[in-house]
C-alpha cells in the first residue's frame, strides 16, 4: 500500500504542506532578498515569509537554519551555509548541534533528511533515539512529512503497514490461532465479519432468485413453498408470512425498511429507474404522498421487477438487508426443501459472480466491507465490527500470542487512515480492505485523491483514484483512473506480457459503462514496469522507466 501512495504522490504532485515554526526547527531555506534591519524574505517548504536573521547572509544562497522565537515574531538562527557542502560538512554540524553520535541509524536519518530537505525537530530526534535499534528513518520521515504526532503507536502502525504478510493473511492467521487455543466462537465471528459483504451479496441475489420461483404460477408448489420459507429465513418476508399474502408482507418489508416516507419515495423511483435503464432520477421536491400512495408505488414497482426478473432485494437501492450465517461460505447440509433450494440457488449465484462480477456488485461490496471491517471505528465504536473486535482480543484474550496478533492487524488497519490527507482543499483518501469474492479473496487498496467541494467530498469530476490490486492470475497490478473535466482516461501497470489482448475484449463493456456514469471515456494505457519494487519496502519506491501500449476510444 506504500507503493500505490508513493505513485500517486509522484504522479498528482504535492502542494505544499503547512510549514510550522516550533522553537528549535532545523529546516533549508533560501533567502530570496535582504530587506535590512536584520530581516530577510526567505523561502522553505514551498513558503514565503518573513525573519529576522543573521547579517552577512547572502540572496540567492541556502542555509540550513533553527527556528526562535522573537519579540518580533520568527528567527532564524544560521548553523550551517549549505554551499560549504551538501554531505559531510552539513550532516557533522547538525551531529554536533544535537550532540548525537556520528554512527547508527540517528545519522543516518538526518543525512536523510538533509538529502530530502525535510525539516528537523528536537522532538522528531527525541523519538528517533527512543525507537532504539529497530529505527526506520524513512518511516520517522514519513510522519515528519505527514505532520503526524511522534509517539510510538503512530509510527508502529506505519511500520505494520509495509510488512508482510497482507491484511487478508493476517486475518486468516488470527482465526486459525484462536481455533487452536478453543476460541472458536471468535474466530467464527471474526470471519461473520470479514465475509459479510459478500454473505450480503450472494444472501441478496439467492433471495431475488426465490422471489422469481415464488411468483412463477407455472413452478411446482413444493418449489413456491420452499422458496417462501427460504425468504422467511433470509428475513424478506416476515416469519408468518402465507402463501396468498406473500406480496402485501413483501411490500410491508420494503417500506418499513426505509426510514421515512421521504426515503421510501426517492427509494422506489431509484429502484423504478433500475428498470428502465434511466440514469438520472428526478430531484424535484414533490408533495408528500399518503400511506396508501406508498404502497401502491412500491406494489407496482415490486411487481415490475419481479416480472422482468430483475435486482430487487440485491439492488444497490434496496433498503433489505438479508440475514447471514455463519460458515455460509462453507455451505450446509440440504435436509429440507428449503435448504436444497437454497444450496441450489447459492451454487447458481456463486457460479455467475465467478464467470463476470459487474462493477456496482464490487461496489456494494467495498461499500459494506468499510463498515462490517470497521475502517470508520474511530467515529462510532460501538457498531459491532471485526476491528472493534480485534481490539477487544488485542486487549483482554487469556493467549499472548493472539493479543499480539489482534494488535498487529489492528495497526495495520490504522495504517490507510494515517496515510490519508486533508490540506490546502486537496483531499487524498486511503482504504485497505481484505475483500472476499465469489472467485477468491485479495487485499485491496483505494486510493482517492482531489480537490475538495464545499460539502467535504472530493469533486468527482476532476480527480484520480487508484486501485493497489493482488490479482490471482495477475499478480501485481495497478489501475490508475485519471478524471479531468468529467473525461475518464485510464492506466494500467502490469508486468503480464499479454496484459493488452486479455484486456481488449472487455473495453466494449468498460467503455458502456463509463458512460453510463456520466464520464467521457477517452483512453487506456498499458504500462509495464522495468523493475518490481520489494514487498516488504517502506519506503516510496517507483518504476522509473516504463513502456505502454495506448488504446484510444
Amino acid at each position: 500500500m506504500e507503493r500505490i501512495h508513493g505513485r500517486a504522490e509522484q504522479i498528482l504532485g504535492q502542494e505544499p504542506k503547512p510549514l510550522t515554526f516550533s522553537p528549535g526547527r532545523v529546516l533549508l531555506i533560501r533567502v530570496n532578498r535582504m530587506l535590512g534591519d536584520g530581516t530577510a524574505e526567505v523561502s522553505a517548504g514551498g513558503h514565503r515569509f518573513i525573519a529576522s536573521v543573521q547579517t552577512g547572509l547572502k540572496a540567492g544562497d541556502s542555509y540550513w537554519v533553527e527556528t526562535k522565537q522573537t519579540g518580533n515574531g520568527i528567527g532564524l538562527s544560521v548553523l550551517t551555509d549549505r554551499s560549504k557542502g551538501e554531505g559531510g560538512h552539513t550532516l557533522d554540524s547538525l551531529l554536533s548541534h544535537y550532540s548525537l553520535k556520528r554512527e547508527g541509524p540517528i545519522k543516518e536519518l538526518i543525512g536523510e533528511a538533509l538529502r530530502l530537505n525535510v525539516p528537523i525537530s528536537r522532538a522528531m530526534i527525541e523519538f528517533a533515539t527512543s525507537v532504539g535499534d529497530r529505527l526506520n528513518p524513512d518511516i520517522i520521515l514519513k510522519m515528519e512529512r505527514q505532520h503526524l504526532p511522534f509517539v510510538d503507536r503512530v509510527y508502529r502502525s506505519l511500520e505494520a503497514g509495509g510488512k508482510q504478510p497482507t491484511l487478508l493473511t493476517g486475518i486468516e492467521g488470527l482465526k486459525n490461532q484462536l481455533i487452536a487455543v478453543g476460541s472458536t466462537s471468535e474466530a467464527e465471528k471474526l470471519m461473520k465479519n470479514v465475509q459479510a459483504p459478500l454473505e450480503t451479496l450472494v444472501g441478496g441475489k439467492v433471495a431475488d432468485r426465490a422471489l422469481w420461483i415464488l411468483a412463477d404460477d407455472a413452478q411446482p408448489f413444493p418449489q413456491r413453498l420452499a422458496a417462501l420459507d427460504l425468504l422467511r429465513e433470509l428475513g424478506v418476508l416476515h416469519d408468518h408470512s402465507r402463501m396468498g399474502q406473500w406480496k402485501e408482507e413483501l411490500v410491508k418489508t420494503i417500506l418499513k425498511s426505509f426510514p421515512d416516507a421521504v426515503a421510501a419515495e426517492e427509494g422506489l423511483a431509484k429502484l423504478q429507474a433500475g428498470l428502465t435503464g434511466d440514469r438520472e432520477v428526478s430531484k424535484q421536491p414533490s408533495v408528500p404522498r399518503s400511506p396508501e400512495d406508498l404502497n401502491v408505488t412500491a406494489r407496482r414497482v415490486i411487481d415490475a421487477l419481479i416480472t422482468a426478473k430483475r435486482e430487487l432485494v440485491s439492488s444497490v437501492h434496496s433498503p433489505i438487508v438479508v440475514r447471514t450465517a455463519v460458515g455460509q461460505l462453507e455451505g450446509h447440509d440440504s435436509t429440507t426443501n428449503k435448504d436444497s433450494l437454497h444450496s441450489q440457488l447459492r451454487t447458481i449465484v456463486l457460479d455467475e459472480l465467478k464467470d463476470a462480477i459487474h462493477g456496482r456488485d464490487i461496489s456494494q461490496l467495498l461499500k459494506r466491507a468499510v463498515s462490517s471491517l470497521g475502517l470508520n471505528y474511530e467515529t462510532d465504536p460501538f457498531v459491532d465490527s471485526a476491528k472493534r473486535q480485534l481490539i477487544q482480543l488485542s486487549q483482554g484474550h487469556p493467549v499472548a500470542a493472539i493479543r499480539e496478533s489482534a494488535d498487529e492487524i489492528v495497526l495495520k488497519m490504522n495504517h490507510p487512515a494515517l496515510m490519508s490527507q486533508d490540506q490546502s482543499g486537496f483531499l487524498t483518501i486511503v482504504h485497505q480492505i481484505p475483500l472476499y469474492h465469489a472467485a477468491g479473496q485479495t487485499d485491496v487498496t483505494i486510493q482517492w485523491s482531489g480537490k475538495k467541494t464545499d460539502d467535504g467530498m472530493i469533486d468527482s469530476s476532476q480527480c484520480r483514484v487508484m486501485f493497489y490490486l493482488h490479482l490471482g492470475h495477475l499478480d501485481e497490478t495497478i489501475v490508475d483512473l485519471q478524471i479531468q473535466q468529467g473525461v475518464l482516461q485510464i492506466v494500467v501497470w502490469n508486468e503480464h506480457p499479454n496484459i493488452k489482448d486479455l484486456a481488449r475484449e472487455f473495453l466494449p463493456a468498460l467503455k458502456k459503462g463509463i458512460e453510463e456514469n456520466g464520464y467521457t471515456f477517452s483512453s487506456i494505457l498499458f504500462k509495464v514496469p522495468e523493475s518490481r519494487p520489494g514487498p516488504a519496502s517502506v519506503t516510496d519506491q517507483h518504476p522509473g522507466v516504463h513502456k505502454g501500449v495506448d488504446i484510444r476510444i
